[in-house]
């Protein structure tokens, strides 16, 4: 879902209970004026201006926070992946992502048990679908991993889950 800078901020103020601190900032601001109306200085006036601007910076942290947990994004996964009869090649369907789009570049890595991701393949994006769901192609696959990529056209959940696509301009395509 996209946010608005304004629904942001609403949703911020709601989360630190905003709310519920301005109804309190309120009373208690009205309790120091019934109980010391004496004082030399307006401290009403200091004690609300003090709630405001800490609702205001509680917000504004909290809007803060929640651009920055949103604005990372995470790799698509391999939903469903098969072999196409006629071509041979590879053909994968992503998760949503708007680090995607139709016609880029793609690189195909698998992660190894070690944790080295192990180039398998260079393809493209041929389809962004009307769910958001992202079709791949893989067409240039890497000699040596036959097992793997062979995995993948069959739609091996283990293989899958240990593939990863990362958009990219690789220096292969640029050579030929």
């Amino acid at each position: 879902m996209k946010e608005t800078f304004g629904s942001l901020l609403w949703s911020s103020f709601r989360q630190i209970y905003g709310p519920i601190v301005s109804v309190l900032s309120v009373f208690f601001a009205m309790l120091f004026w019934v109980f010391l109306p004496i004082t030399s200085t307006p401290l009403i006036y200091l004690v609300i201006i003090g709630l405001i601007t800490f609702i205001i910076i509680l917000t504004l942290g909290q809007a803060t926070y929640t651009s920055f947990k949103t604005s990372q994004k995470e790799l698509p996964r391999v939903i469903n992946s098969k072999t196409d009869q006629k071509t041979g090649n590879i053909i994968c369907v992503l998760e949503p992502s708007i680090l995607f789009s139709q016609g880029i570049a793609v690189t195909f890595y698998y992660v190894s048990d070690d944790e080295f991701e192990i180039r398998i393949g260079i393809g493209q994006v041929i389809l962004i679908q009307r769910n958001g769901k992202i079709q791949v192609l893989l067409d240039r696959p890497i000699s040596g991993q036959e097992a793997i990529l062979e995995g993948l056209g069959n739609n091996n959940d283990i293989i899958k889950n240990r593939i990863y696509i990362k958009p990219s301009m690789n220096i292969d395509m640029l050579l030929g």
